[in-house]
């Protein structure tokens, strides 16, 4: 049996040491032209809808959020719109749905923040928050938070500041054979001021992608040092 284990040990270091295929791109949003996505592969993706935003419940006046044209596109909500907490929180949402089965990677956007005009604006914290609802079971708000302190500032804008990226681990949805919803929370804490309609949460750059998956070569490896292993080990008890 000595033979086995050095040749058990060499097949593991090597697969354990080889290239991996970069993670798959299932869909993004670039927010360019609209709130369709910018890009959807079609042989994993049968469909994914746009963007859909809901003002959080703390109420406000005007348009409360949507699609920006500025800086390239990108989408935004207000600051008097949005609640404190998670659950009165303005939303993003978009649903995917697979041709097959797949194993998913990781979300990510980037976020940032843009006050305009030029009056007084308070201090503020946002928070940018995922759930995750696959299929009919109840979604899964995801326990990682990205926040953004936002420093007051009197007489001048901000302009559009995006500069930050949050990514989001969803390498627990395997073997994914349903349709997947997908909701992007922001809401605001720490609020030291007087909120006006000109404060504002960005979301730009929407990405999901597969899990990595093994190279050919890496698979190859594998199922070699498999075979050496059925091949020696009978000759060796043999011996």
């Amino acid at each position: 049996m000595k033979f086995q284990y050095p040749l058990v040990a060499l097949t593991c270091a090597l697969f354990a040491g080889a290239p991996l295929v970069a993670a798959g791109t299932l869909a993004t949003y670039d927010f360019s032209t609209d709130l369709a996505t910018s890009f959807k592969d079609a042989a994993l993706v049968q469909s994914a809808t746009s963007i859909v935003f809901t003002a959080g419940t703390a109420g406000g006046t005007g348009t409360q959020g949507g699609r920006s044209s500025t800086a390239g596109g990108h989408v935004y909500t207000r600051l008097e719109s949005m609640g404190s907490t998670q659950s009165t929180a303005s939303r993003f949402a978009f649903t995917l749905a697979p041709v097959g089965t797949f194993d998913f990677g990781q979300l990510s956007f980037d976020y940032g923040y843009q006050n305009t005009g030029t009056g007084a604006h308070p201090g503020y914290t946002l928070h940018y928050k995922l759930g995750v609802k696959v299929g009919t079971a109840a979604e899964i708000v995801l326990p990682s938070v990205y926040d953004y302190a936002v420093a007051a500032i009197t007489g001048t804008s901000s302009g559009t500041i995006i500069d930050r990226t949050a990514t989001f681990d969803l390498s627990a949805y395997q073997n994914v054979g349903t349709s997947v919803a997908f909701t992007l929370y922001v809401y605001a804490t720490d609020i030291t001021g007087t909120v006006t309609t000109n404060e504002t949460g960005r979301i730009d750059n929407i990405s999901l992608t597969t899990a990595a998956i093994p190279e050919p070569s890496t698979a190859a490896l594998l199922m070699g040092g498999v075979a050496g292993m059925l091949v020696f080990a009978p000759r060796r008890r043999r011996q």
